[in-house]
């Protein structure tokens, strides 16, 4: 059967799915330090500009990873909004049209 309107499971479920896939950036702190990590033995006339690269790159990864996070929560928020709003108008509309052809937001 089609679907009219928002359908708030699939906001949520894609919210946990993106929450997931933060937590998981996340873990590319401790990736990224292993590649960089033997570089300062290898090329230690790098010194000053690979610190500096090193901590940058952290810095990014975990700006991504709150970034990814709080998308993932606001997508959570949303869908949850979404199927408050429909529950709370749907005692509105739910005489006005004896019959729908469709699922209307479930």
């Amino acid at each position: 059967m089609a679907h009219a309107g928002a359908n708030p499971d699939d906001a949520i479920n894609s919210a946990g799915t993106a929450a997931d896939m933060a937590d998981t950036m996340a873990t590319l702190i401790q990736d990224f330090a292993n590649a960089v990590s033997p570089l300062y033995s290898g090329a230690p006339e790098l010194g000053g500009s690979l610190v500096d690269y090193d901590i940058e790159g952290n810095d990014r990864i975990l700006q991504s990873a709150r970034s990814s996070r709080n998308l993932a929560e606001k997508g959570g928020h949303a869908g949850g909004e979404v199927s408050e709003t429909d529950h709370r108008s749907s005692s509105d509309y739910g005489g006005a049209i004896p019959s729908i052809p469709r699922e209307v937001n479930f």
